[in-house]
């Protein structure tokens, strides 16, 4: 039975999505596959007890042409198969676990080892892929089905999940979004309201987690029953940034609690300044390659300037180097928190809506700028809130004598408003 090519690509065509997800990792060197966290899998690149940052830069650069060219794995297995053993990374060899200091012997390159490389890589680009034009199509394809693996043999653990048809921001796709194992070939189908339910849409429920213990640190994580617990993640690559840094601020003890107003502002500082050096830094670099980890107004202004003179280079870049970016641009009082339902404090900004902002002709850069320092005041100040039908809001709101409008939705899964839209009226 053929892979659907809503999972792969059988087409042959380039997927710039998917292309755009996997040359935008970073790279992160580790001993052992559990020494990346699930959801750090979606933003950084790495391959168990290769510890050799040119190596693992050489492999991913393989991985990246298979993408970009739609080759297969013998392809990938005839380029990286002579190179690896030239360089050493072949058959058992004795390597130190840099935890506990031991010399082992342990498995390194092997033509099966390439090739949970080459599917697990591919495949987990391709759902990543998938999910961006998801959320492009989600208004017309609101919901998704699981669809049963199509594998020879299908894993008993991932049958609870077939036929489970849920809207698209359910946040059980945080979690179960496939692949879900190595090796793993179920998939989703996005249906219209229609399809969902003729299909029977699924009750709402709670998924069932279990304990596994992270044999490198004893550490006690919790995942959906029947997932392997490195896959237990949406493979979006901005999803999974923004939940990483989520978490990071919350377990962050640093910051008295009862400082309310410190608290604040140190989870922007932090929230900006991860964004910045995991997605933003491929596209600020090329325009502004002296700032090593600019400040928010630096990369406002460096950015504003390369989109005055050169936004449609500057767009090619966004669309197929880095994903959409999002922007940590206003905090939130707790009055407008508690009016929106939101626990997260920190509003976000698109890079799509930013680079609207500068390209629109009654915009200059300065203009733009101007309005993203006053964004973290007006909204909070908003001369009206309206209510939307599909759960957000419009805000209108008036600075320096101009009045604006801004369109904002509020994303439960992350638990964060996100401004989608900022005209001047």
């Amino acid at each position: 039975m053929p892979v659907p090519k809503e999972f792969l690509n059988p087409d042959e065509l380039t997927n710039v999505q998917a292309l755009a997800s996997f040359d935008g990792k970073t790279l992160m060197p580790r001993y052992h596959y559990m020494d990346v966290l699930a959801r750090e899998h979606a933003v950084a690149f790495s391959v168990a007890k290769m510890m050799d940052e040119d190596m693992l830069a050489d492999v991913q650069s393989a991985l990246t042409d298979a993408l970009s060219n739609s080759t297969d794995f013998d392809v990938f297995k005839k380029r990286m198969e002579p190179y690896l053993m030239a360089k050493g990374w072949w058959g058992k060899e004795l390597v130190v676990d840099p935890l506990t200091g031991d010399a082992k012997k342990v498995q390194l390159g092997s033509t099966r080892r390439l090739r949970t490389i080459y599917h697990t890589n591919l495949h987990a680009s391709y759902a990543a892929g998938q999910w961006q034009r998801i959320q492009e199509t989600k208004r017309g394809l609101p919901y998704l089905q699981y669809m049963p693996s199509v594998a020879g043999k299908k894993r008993d653990k991932h049958k609870q999940y077939y036929n489970v048809v849920r809207p698209v921001d359910d946040p059980i796709w945080q979690m179960i979004m496939p692949p879900n194992g190595y090796g793993c070939l179920c998939w989703v189908k996005q249906l219209t309201k229609g399809q969902a339910r003729r299909a029977g849409i699924s009750d709402e429920f709670e998924l069932e987690m279990v304990d596994v213990e992270n044999p490198r640190t004893g550490e006690t994580m919790r995942v959906p029953a029947g997932l392997d617990p490195s896959f237990a993640h949406n493979h979006d690559r901005l999803t999974a940034a923004r939940l990483l840094q989520a978490e990071k601020i919350q377990g962050n003890k640093a910051v008295p609690a009862a400082d309310k107003a410190k608290a604040k502002d140190a989870a922007t500082a932090q929230l900006d300044n991860y964004m910045s050096q995991l997605i933003f830094n491929p596209v600020i670099k090329k325009f502004a390659p002296n700032v090593s980890t600019p400040s928010f107004d630096a990369r406002i202004n460096a950015f504003a300037r390369a989109s005055d003179s050169r936004a449609a280079e500057m767009i090619g870049i966004a669309r197929n180097t880095t994903e959409s970016h999002q922007w940590a641009v206003a905090t939130l009082s707790s009055t407008l928190q508690e009016t929106m339902d939101i626990k997260k404090y920190v509003a976000w900004m698109g890079e799509d809506t930013l680079l609207a902002l500068t390209r629109a002709a009654k915009n200059s850069a300065e203009d733009v700028i101007e309005l993203l320092h006053t964004t973290r005041d007006m909204l909070n100040n908003a001369d009206e809130l309206i209510k939307l039908d599909d759960g957000g809001y419009q805000a209108l709101f008036i600075s320096k004598g101009k009045r604006y409008q801004a369109t904002l939705a509020v994303d439960k899964v992350t638990d964060t408003l996100n401004i989608t839209d900022l005209t001047q009226l």
